[in-house]
């Protein structure tokens, strides 16, 4: 198996262990990258670092027995059919989830993108996103007075917001009309 390229499994919703294991009782080599997560009282349990998705090494020729497992909607493509995803890529991930500080899941935002300040002396406005190449901070143009001012925001403060102008939505659009 270790020389089958890996691919991204979309799947269920909260069915990511459960598909990784059927996977591996299956004999496929499947990977659920997982972060601690506390909520109140110190309670801890694992989720998903990427929410939806399963990692699984397999042929693409031969990959009607891993789409028809329970939970699994399709294998991540790209208009060429089914996207491999780098050794090295999943390598890092791996190394990640060894490391001292532990990985979070983090909103992936562009340039371009919608989002809305959750917190701080901007809290409840509106901004798009001008430059995201800082891993903490995002500068985001608010839109005030009819004028528009560029603030530099932590990224925790921010939710992104998916609307019609959002890269997202524009994927989806372009996808579907494929």
């Amino acid at each position: 198996m270790a020389h089958l390229p890996w691919f991204a499994l979309f799947v269920k919703s909260k069915h990511e262990k459960s598909v990784s294991a059927i996977l591996q009782a299956e004999s496929y080599e499947a990977f659920l990258p997982t972060h601690s997560h506390r909520i109140k009282y110190d309670e801890r349990f694992e989720l998903p670092l990427v929410p939806s998705h399963v990692f699984c090494r397999l042929e693409s020729q031969n990959r009607v027995p891993v789409i028809t497992t329970p939970g699994v909607f399709s294998i991540v493509s790209s208009h060429h059919g089914p996207e491999p995803i780098g050794e090295h890529e999943i390598e890092r991930i791996q190394r990640m989830l060894k490391m001292p500080t532990a990985p979070v899941p983090w909103h992936y935002v562009v340039p371009g993108d919608t989002v809305l300040v959750e917190s701080g002396p901007f809290k409840s406005f509106r901004g798009v996103v001008t430059d995201a190449s800082d891993g903490k901070w995002i500068v985001v143009s608010l839109n005030l007075l009819r004028g528009s001012v560029a603030v530099r925001l932590d990224r925790d403060s921010l939710s992104v917001k998916v609307d019609s102008t959002s890269r997202y939505t524009r994927a989806c659009s372009q996808a579907g009309s494929a």
